[in-house]
């Protein structure tokens, strides 16, 4: 992690500003490992600008990640996960109740321009991915096999961008669940 490598124990982040941060390999802003059921909260935080080869601002291996009213802006990645990578065993809510700051807008990766999950679940209730490219699949959210399952509920996906397919949402993973969601051009 270019800002914090967290390993093991629960944390919480809230109202933070990560910005500019680069890692040489994973999470941009910050790398999690082995956090088994212990739960990574993040709320009420902005990550913009953060590079890294897998998850351009976050990545999440193994446990749960909550995250509320955060921000993924202009992240990148050269590889997977654009803002985000949950990798095996891994569970993250990620849940907007203010508009305005519930975003992944204009994060670029390889495999999901936004969030790259393998065998991983993710529910994402609230949020809008706008602007969001892939270079190759998943301009917006790259489900990868085996056991991973994606639910999204209530959320806006507009103008996200893949250069083979899937331009929203690219799914080879388990159960993908669409329910009350909007996607525009």
């Amino acid at each position: 992690g270019g800002a914090m490598y967290l390993a093991k124990g629960e944390d919480i982040i809230k109202d933070c500003i990560y910005e500019g941060n680069q890692a040489v390999k994973d999470g941009g802003a910050i790398c999690t490992e082995e956090n088994g059921k212990v739960p990574l909260t993040i709320e009420n935080t902005t990550f913009k600008n953060n590079k890294a080869n897998t998850g351009g601002a976050l990545r999440q291996s193994a446990g749960k990640l909550i995250a509320t009213d955060c921000t993924f802006e202009n992240n990148q990645s050269t590889s997977t996960g654009g803002s985000i990578v949950l990798n095996k065993n891994t569970e993250a809510v990620i849940k907007g109740t203010d508009k305005a700051k519930a975003v992944f807008k204009n994060n670029t990766g390889s495999s999901g321009g936004a969030v790259y999950l393998y065998q991983a679940q993710l529910s994402v209730d609230g949020y809008t991915f706008e602007g969001n490219t892939a270079k190759s699949n998943g301009g917006a959210i790259y489900q990868d096999k085996g056991a991973s399952n994606v639910t999204a509920s209530n959320t806006t996906f507009k103008g996200n961008t893949a250069n083979k397919s899937g331009g929203a949402i690219y799914k080879t993973g388990n159960l993908l669940n669409v329910e009350s969601c909007l996607f525009e051009e």
